[in-house]
């Protein structure tokens, strides 16, 4: 078919208009949401938590800057179990003073909870 043909019955028109149809379908199908995000609460676990940093401490991570948050972090420990908690609390104030974990009682501590 010549170009002159193809204009003369339409064809180019109709294949515009295929064109331009596919792609208003494709981007409705697009924006129309399919699938609904459920937003799950996320409540961490304070013991959890203590056992990784007293692992971390186990394995010969010094103290740092997290030790400005030892108090809520005690207080939160506090809320699941009273005896874990002082435990911690006396881990975290013999850290401060010396200035370094003591590696054994960390491990000492992990192996217990």
């Amino acid at each position: 078919m010549r170009l002159s043909s193809i204009r003369r019955y339409g064809m180019a028109g109709s294949s515009y208009a295929f064109a331009a149809l596919s792609c208003v379908v494709l981007m409705a199908a697009g924006c129309s949401p399919t699938v609904k995000d459920k937003v799950l609460p996320f409540t961490p676990d304070a013991v959890n938590e203590a056992k990784s940093l007293l692992a971390n401490y186990a394995a010969g991570q010094p103290v740092g800057s997290e030790s400005e948050g030892f108090d809520t972090f005690v207080r939160r420990v506090a809320d699941v179990d009273q005896a874990k908690a002082a435990e911690l609390r006396a881990f975290f104030d013999d850290a401060v003073a010396k200035g370094v974990a003591n590696r054994a009682k960390a491990k000492e501590l992990l192996d217990r909870w």
